[in-house]
């Protein structure tokens, strides 16, 4: 979610975030808050509706949901999201992206 991120996803966010809230600094349950938001509009918009169970069951029928904070899909069956993980390096007190990549298996919680 830094500077150096060039995902246009990313650049988009930061900007539009710059503009609301000049000289602070998104942070990642920022951006998770936004991705959250943003799937559940496509959920509903998916349902057609905004009753309860017609959005989980379309959010259980997203496979590919790509947001600010990376990959997002629901494997069929489960209720457990696979997402991106993002590795970050620090150097000398500073962030920088390393590589996003999802996840082959996610444990059961």
């Amino acid at each position: 979610l830094g500077p150096d991120n060039k995902d246009p996803k990313v650049v988009a966010f930061r900007k539009s975030f710059d503009q609301l809230y000049p000289g602070v600094e998104p942070d990642a349950f920022v951006a998770l808050g936004y991705d959250s938001a943003q799937l559940l509009m496509t959920a509903i918009d998916k349902a057609g509706t905004t009753e309860p169970v017609h959005v989980r069951n379309s959010l259980a029928g997203i496979r590919n949901f790509e947001g600010v904070t990376g990959k997002m899909k629901y494997p069929p069956g489960s209720r457990i999201p696979v997402k991106t993980v993002t590795i970050l390096e620090i150097d000398q007190g500073r962030r920088r992206l390393v590589r996003q990549l999802q996840p082959l298996q996610v444990p059961a919680p």
